[in-house]
C-alpha cells in the first residue's frame, strides 16, 4: 500500500516459537534470547584472526568491538570485557597512530570472548529474571583513605585492613572495590555456590560492578571480582546503602598499634645476616605477611590455619613471629613449649622490664637489639600516607626491640 516490499528472508510467514529479530535469536519455549550460531560463528572467524596478529589496524579492532557491542541485548556485562579494547582504539586515535599492538593486556580481554575459553559471557540467557531471589549472605563493606573493612550482618566478624604502600595510592572508589574484593578473598569456601548481597556507600562501585570504569585500576578490581564470582559459582548484588546506615563504617577507620610490623629491611638483613629463612608467618594478616605461608588472626581462605595456638608446626616449619602486643605471653609460650625444636625469628620489645618468656628462650639462641643496629626498626598503622610505607609510620617508643633467632 506504501510502496515497499517485503524481505521474505527476514519474514516469518507461519507461527513459529523461534525467530531471529535485529540480529538475536528469540526462543519462546525456552523463554531465551541468544546470539544466533551463523553471526556468532562469523564473530569467532574474526576474533582468531586477529588474535594471531602482533600489530592490527584500528579499523579492525573497532569492527570487532562494534560486533560485541551488538550482543548487549543478550551479554549484559559485555561492557566489562570491552574496556580494554576501547582503551587502545582511544590511545590510538589520540596518538594518530593506524595500528594498535596485539600486547598481554589486549590478548587477554580478546581470549574472554573466545569459544573454546567462553566462561565470564554467555551466549544465551532468560529474558525474565527471577521474581524471588535467596540471599545466603549479607555483607557491608567501606573503605576511608588509610584503611578498608567489613561487617559481616550474619556472623557480626568485622575486620580491618590498612592501606599498604601500593593499595594506599589509589583513588577511594578503588579502595571502596578493594574491600568487597579483599572479603571475597578470604571469604571464599563459605561463598561458593551462594548468593551473596553487598551494601556498598560509593556510588561508583555500584555502578560499575556489571559493566565496568573507565578508571583503568578500578577496571582491574571490577573485572576480577566478576571472575572471581563465576570461578566460584558465587552471585553477587550489590546495592548502595547510606553512610548513616553502612555498618562497616567503623571498622573501615579503626587503627591499632596490634597491627605493627617490622620493616622489610630490617627483615631482609636478618635474614641475610643469620642465614635463616623463615617459611611461614605465625602471626600475621590478608596484606600483611612476610611469608607467603601465612597464619591468619582472622578468617582467611589463603591462610595456611587461622589461629597460631591450635597449629601444629611440621618438621620443614622455620616460624616467623611478631605477635600483636596484647596476645605476646600467650602465643611466644606456646611456641617455646609446642614447638621448642622448631626454628624461629622471633621479633619481641622490652619494656621497663624484661618480658616473663625471656628465661625460656633456648640459650642456643641468638638475641640482637634491633633498636641499637636501626634505630626504629618497626612500623605502626597511620591515618596518613607516608611513601615508601603506605599507610604506616615509624614507632616512637621508650620501649627496645629485639630479635631471637633460633636455629636446633
Amino acid at each position: 500500500l506504501l510502496g515497499g516490499f517485503v524481505s521474505k528472508e527476514k519474514s516469518t510467514p507461519v507461527c513459529s516459537t523461534r525467530m531471529e529479530f535485529l540480529g538475536i535469536m528469540i526462543d519462546t519455549i525456552k523463554c531465551t534470547l541468544s546470539i544466533p550460531v551463523y553471526k556468532w560463528e562469523k564473530f569467532q572467524t574474526k576474533l582468531k584472526n586477529a588474535r594471531q596478529k602482533k600489530l592490527i589496524f584500528y579499523k579492525e579492532l573497532e569492527i570487532i568491538r562494534g560486533l560485541m557491542c551488538s550482543f548487549l541485548v543478550v551479554i549484559h556485562n559485555m561492557q566489562l570485557y570491552i574496556r580494554t579494547i576501547t582503551r587502545k582504539l582511544c590511545e590510538s586515535e589520540e596518538k594518530d597512530i593506524p595500528y594498535i599492538e596485539m600486547d598481554t593486556e589486549l590478548k587477554q580481554e580478546l581470549d574472554i570472548w573466545l569459544d573454546d575459553r567462553l566462561k565470564y559471557i554467555s551466549i544465551e540467557r532468560p529474558w525474565l529474571d527471577l521474581s524471588v531471589k535467596t540471599i545466603d549472605k549479607t555483607v557491608y563493606t567501606d573503605a576511608s583513605g588509610y584503611a578498608g573493612g567489613w561487617h559481616d550482618f550474619d556472623t557480626k566478624e568485622e575486620h580491618t585492613i590498612v592501606w599498604n604502600e601500593k593499595d594506599g595510592q589509589y583513588t577511594i572508589a578503588v579502595k571502596e572495590a578493594l574491600a568487597i574484593h579483599y572479603y571475597f578473598q578470604t571469604h571464599a569456601s563459605e561463598l561458593k555456590n551462594k548468593r551473596v548481597l553487598v551494601y556498598c556507600d560509593n556510588q561508583a562501585v555500584v555502578a560499575c560492578y556489571e559493566i565496568g570504569s573507565r578508571n583503568k585500576p578500578l577496571n582491574k578490581v571490577i573485572t576480577d571480582m566478576n571472575m572471581w564470582a563465576v570461578n566460584n559459582n558465587t552471585k553477587v548484588q550489590i546495592e548502595w546503602v547510606s553512610t548513616t546506615e553502612q555498618l562497616a563504617d567503623d571498622p573501615s577507620r579503626s587503627v591499632s598499634q596490634n597491627n605493627e610490623i617490622l620493616k622489610n629491611e630490617v627483615f631482609n638483613w636478618i635474614k641475610k645476616e643469620y642465614n635463616i629463612h623463615p617459611n611461614i608467618d605465625v602471626a600475621a594478616d590478608f596484606n600483611n605477611h612476610k611469608c607467603h605461608r601465612y597464619i591468619s588472626r582472622h578468617q582467611d581462605q589463603n591462610a595456611e590455619h587461622i589461629n597460631y595456638l591450635s597449629y601444629k608446626a611440621s618438621k620443614t616449619d622455620i616460624l616467623y613471629h611478631f605477635p600483636p602486643k596484647n596476645a605476646a605471653n600467650f602465643m611466644i609460650a606456646k611456641m617455646l613449649k609446642k614447638d621448642k625444636n622448631t626454628p624461629f625469628v622471633l621479633i619481641y620489645h622490652v619494656f621497663e622490664e624484661v618480658p616473663a618468656f625471656l628465661p625460656y628462650i633456648p640459650k642456643k639462641a641468638k638475641l640482637v637489639n634491633l633498636t641499637q643496629k636501626f634505630g626504629r626498626p618497626t612500623l605502626i598503622p597511620s591515618k596518613k600516607f607516608n611513601e615508601g610505607m603506605g599507610y604506616y609510620k615509624e614507632k616512637t617508643s621508650t620501649a627496645t626491640t629485639w630479635c631471637a633467632i633460633y636455629k636446633p
